[in-house]
């Protein structure tokens, strides 16, 4: 009998890319349906334009004197040729903190991005998630930096990251009123962001949403209150001091790419229903959130380098992608664009199909296939008994986390020594599970490539 499968991925059945870039709050009825259920919100380089906002907290801890948050202060430059001295300082602070991770990630994901060539070498020696798996480590050291810290202080650099930044954010509390007032029938809005807690739940706030899901790790208490534990795992050179807590492996959450509609299911089921219509919302600037068509009925790329493919998996609710750029709400000279505009198109389920003429769908399809016998082949490699045995280092791992944060002051070096020849062993079994998956990355970067290409087709800037 021959057995037929069915094809992997369809074109959506509504592409449209909206011209211009005024205000967004201006513009919810033309990229929003009325009839929107729930949203979900992006953070970093969606809320502010060209800003991670998540790593400004970073600067920002670079910049704190007081090493408590600082209190209301009037904000100063981070850098500036009018503050030699208190520039020097946070220059040589930052190098100490972030120059090697720094240089990693100018030398993998810029430079990745930057040159198809490299980014495929980089797939193929470091996998497909390289991409998040640096953003990971980038994330790691601001949560080892932010150890020590109380949830309090942690807000107010928070709040001084986001005042800092306000000029370059384009959505404020008035787009999720102007998004309330046009969808009578919503049921809430939700942000989700690979950036930590203090500065996802300060968003949260400003912005007046109903929900969060943000990157986090353990707290205990102290004298001064909750404290922020540090992750296992953090490269040696970041450690400026012994952490007085570690979190245990299974509370150190990075709420990013495919982890991002796992931890979304788990706590907002609702937005999956069945019938029901969700809207993503997110820049997509280093293809993190590929996989939203996946899952929502409808996805707006946002101020976004890599508007989504038109292809979506055939199971996909997804009736309809958006491109549209939007100004900061505070610049006064909107609608105009600090870069190429984007020309206004629509395309139709046939319109689609006729713009897709001649692009090489049939090689799509035979990727797709190609990777799901690789995968099969990499999971008969990373057989049951290593899962056991890293199953088992994870066990170990959180039962010597909790000796160590229970340990008196003179325990605590030989206990930490432990815990970095365990996470040696258990990185040593990850990295197995990458090189065996590396056939099935390399293929995967050639389809994100073609998925690229395709967006390509459609959504054009003037020149």
């Amino acid at each position: 009998m021959v057995v037929v499968r069915r094809p992997y991925f369809r074109l959506v059945d509504r592409y449209e890319v909206v011209g211009g870039a005024g205000r967004l709050a201006e513009r919810i009825a033309e990229v929003i349906p009325s009839e929107t259920d729930f949203i979900v919100l992006d953070l970093d380089r969606t809320v502010h334009r060209d800003v991670t906002i998540g790593e400004q907290l970073g600067w920002e801890m670079v910049a704190d004197r007081s090493g408590s948050g600082g209190g209301n202060e009037r904000l100063t430059p981070i850098i500036s040729l009018r503050h030699p001295l208190g520039t020097s300082c946070n220059l040589a602070k930052a190098v100490v903190r972030w120059g090697p991770a720094g240089l990693v990630y100018a030398a993998t994901v810029r430079a990745g991005e930057r040159w198809p060539n490299w980014g495929r070498t980089l797939t193929s020696g470091l996998g497909v998630g390289y991409v998040d798996r640096i953003q990971g480590l980038m994330r790691t050291i601001l949560m080892m930096n932010s150890a020590g810290y109380t949830k309090e202080s942690l807000r107010r650099l928070a709040a001084r990251a986001w005042h800092r930044w306000k000029p370059n954010q384009v959505v404020d509390r008035d787009v999720i009123v102007a998004i309330r007032a046009h969808c009578p029938r919503l049921k809430g809005v939700v942000l989700s962001s690979a950036s930590t807690e203090p500065t996802v739940s300060y968003a949260a706030e400003e912005l007046g949403v109903d929900g969060y899901i943000a990157s986090t790790v353990d707290a205990y208490e102290d004298s001064r209150g909750e404290v922020l534990s540090a992750p296992v795992g953090a490269p040696a050179w970041s450690l400026r001091r012994r952490p007085r807590f570690f979190s245990r492996p299974g509370a150190v959450v990075h709420n990013s790419a495919a982890n991002k509609i796992s931890f979304l299911r788990m706590q907002f089921p609702e937005i999956f229903d069945r019938g029901a219509v969700s809207i993503g919302i997110t820049d997509n600037s280093y293809s993190e959130d590929s996989t939203w068509p996946d899952h929502f009925s409808q996805v707006v790329a946002l101020n976004s380098r890599h508007p989504f493919s038109p292809y979506v998996r055939t199971s996909s609710p997804c009736q309809k992608l958006s491109v549209v750029d939007a100004a900061p709400a505070a610049d006064a000279a909107a609608p105009s664009q600090p870069r190429a505009g984007l020309t206004a198109r629509a395309y139709d389920a046939a319109q689609l199909a006729a713009a897709m003429v001649g692009f090489e769908t049939e090689r799509l399809e035979a990727l797709m296939a190609a990777k799901r016998n690789a995968r099969e082949r990499a999971a008969e490699v990373f057989d049951e008994s290593m899962r056991r045995a890293m199953t088992r280092l994870v066990s170990a791992l959180t039962d010597t986390v909790m000796r160590y944060n229970e340990a008196a002051a003179a325990s605590k070096p030989r206990l930490g020594r432990e815990l970095h020849r365990m996470h040696a062993r258990l990185r040593r079994l990850r990295g197995r599970l990458t090189k065996a998956g590396r056939e099935a990355a390399r293929i995967d970067f050639e389809i994100e490539l073609m998925r690229r290409r395709a967006a390509g087709l459609l959504a054009i800037r003037d020149t």
